[in-house]
C-alpha cells in the first residue's frame, strides 16, 4: 500500500514539475512571441491530461478498497483535488501560448516588460507551490497562499491601465485584448497555486484552510 501511495505522490510531482515548466515556456511565448515555445506548451498538455487520469484511476481504487487508515484517505483525497489544479494550470498555459501565438505578428509590444514583471511573482508563486507538496512545508504552504491578493490587486491594476489603454488607442486593441487574456490566465494560474498550498497544508496537518477568511 505503501508503495501505491508513493507512486500517486511520484506521479503528481512530476505532473507538477511538468506544468511549471509548462508556465515558463507559456510566458516566454507571450513576451518573446516564440510561437516554438507555444507549439511545445501545447503539445505537452496532452501529458499532462493523461497524467491526471492515471493518477485519479489509482486513488479512486485506492479509495473503494476501503483499507486506508485516516493520514492515507487525507492524501489521496488531496491528490484527487492537485490533480485537477495542475490540469487546470496546463489549460492556462495553453490559452497563454495562444494568446502568444496571436501576438506574433504585432512588431511592436510596449507591454511586454509590464506583462514579464507581472508573470515573475505568478511563476515564483507555483515554484514555491510545487516545493512545498514535494517537501510538505507548510510554512512555505502558507507564504504562497499569502501572495494570492497580492497577485489579484497587481492584476486588477494591470487590467486597468489596458482598458485605459484599449480607450485611447483603438489600432492597438488586438493586441491589448490577448495581453489582458495573458494576464487573467496568469492569475488564474496564482489561484490553483493557491489550491496546491491549501492541500499541502491539508495532508499535512488535516487543516481544511479553504475558505478560511470566510468563517
Amino acid at each position: 500500500m505503501d508503495e501505491k501511495l508513493a507512486d500517486i505522490r511520484r506521479h503528481i510531482l512530476e505532473m507538477a514539475t511538468a506544468v511549471l515548466a509548462m508556465t515558463e515556456k507559456a510566458v516566454a511565448a507571450v513576451v518573446e512571441r516564440d510561437e516554438a515555445r507555444a507549439r511545445q506548451v501545447v503539445a505537452q498538455d496532452r501529458d499532462v491530461d493523461q497524467r491526471e487520469m492515471d493518477v485519479d484511476h489509482e486513488a479512486y481504487r485506492l479509495l473503494n478498497a476501503g483499507i486506508l487508515g485516516e493520514a492515507q484517505i487525507r492524501f489521496v483525497v488531496a491528490a484527487l483535488k492537485t490533480t485537477t489544479d495542475l490540469e487546470r494550470i496546463g489549460d492556462e498555459c495553453v490559452k497563454l501560448a495562444h494568446a502568444g501565438h496571436s501576438l506574433v505578428h504585432h512588431h511592436l509590444m510596449p507591454e511586454r516588460a509590464r506583462i514579464e514583471a507581472f508573470a515573475a511573482p505568478v511563476v515564483e508563486m507555483l515554484r514555491d507551490a510545487v516545493l512545498a507538496y514535494e517537501a510538505l512545508d507548510v510554512a512555505l504552504a502558507r507564504s504562497v497562499m499569502s501572495r494570492d491578493d497580492e497577485i489579484d490587486d497587481a492584476y486588477r491594476a494591470f487590467a486597468e491601465e489596458l482598458r485605459r489603454s484599449m480607450s485611447r488607442d483603438l489600432s492597438a486593441l488586438e493586441r491589448l485584448v490577448q495581453v489582458r487574456f495573458a494576464a487573467k490566465c496568469l492569475e488564474r494560474i496564482a489561484d490553483h497555486a493557491t489550491n496546491l498550498a491549501e492541500q499541502t497544508i491539508f495532508i499535512a496537518t488535516g487543516e481544511d484552510v479553504r475558505h478560511a477568511g470566510a468563517r
